[in-house]
């Protein structure tokens, strides 16, 4: 079983009014960690984003090869419970929430994510993305019209092509990492990484590793520098030993 440490942060930013981020930081046999951000209404993503850890928190996770089915299941599950909540009161409908969710177990990293938060891995001083983005500007990206530099301020790079709680059927993306010791994994909404580039995150990390709760702190700090637009959540791991 990996040794490791995770820590998790949230802030409501320089400019909203509420926070409508959750995560969950669960560690004992099966580690797991989560990020959602809610979007939708007065008080929905709030509620969304807030559902959606709390079912997860419910679940006694399996370490499980077959991962795309078993995370397939399990979004599927609270997919559903957020649609439903939406119809079920007015002043819910149309709330959604991204889910990027870390399964620890095995000396592997097993992931589901739905949305534009995202899922990094540091390794040997490179930071690397597992997940993929859910959003307009990632199509347009993906297809060669604009670059990654010109994704990170697009105007329309808020725009979702998929999230938790707005159709029955989800694309979700799943993948599996073995993990060596000394792996940095980060989870964050894009309060972070809407804020803070891709190559000032691994800076950041290169040069405060393997201090966790320093690196947070920098990330955090930095982010709300640069604006704080919105809320700021996110979660670092350090696998110490495999």
């Amino acid at each position: 079983m990996s040794d490791l440490i995770a820590r998790g942060i949230t802030d409501r930013g320089n400019l909203r009014d509420k926070n409508e981020d959750s995560y969950l930081v669960r560690l004992n046999q099966n580690n797991i960690l989560a990020v959602a951000d809610g979007m939708g209404g007065h008080k929905g993503g709030e509620v969304a984003s807030s559902t959606a850890i709390e079912m997860l928190d419910e679940i006694n996770f399996d370490c499980n090869d077959e991962y795309n089915q078993y995370f397939q299941n399990i979004f599927s599950g609270i997919n559903n419970r957020i649609i439903d909540k939406g119809l079920d009161d007015p002043t819910l409908k149309g709330m959604g929430t991204t889910l990027s969710v870390c399964l620890i177990c095995n000396d592997k990293l097993y992931y589901g994510h739905v949305g534009d938060s995202r899922i990094y891995l540091y390794r040997n001083e490179n930071l690397s993305k597992l997940s993929t983005d859910h959003s307009y500007v990632n199509q347009l990206v993906t297809k060669g019209k604009i670059s990654k530099e010109e994704a990170f301020n697009h105007p329309k790079r808020n725009i979702l092509t998929q999230a938790i709680g707005l159709e029955r059927n989800l694309d979700l993306d799943t993948g599996m990492v073995e993990l060596n010791s000394g792996d940095y994994i980060l989870i964050c909404s894009d309060g972070l990484s809407d804020m803070v580039r891709e190559k000032e995150i691994e800076l950041i990390i290169s040069n405060l590793y393997p201090e966790v709760d320093e690196i947070n702190d920098k990330l955090l700090t930095d982010a709300l520098a640069a604006g704080g637009s919105d809320n700021i959540t996110f979660i670092s791991c350090l696998i110490k030993e495999v």
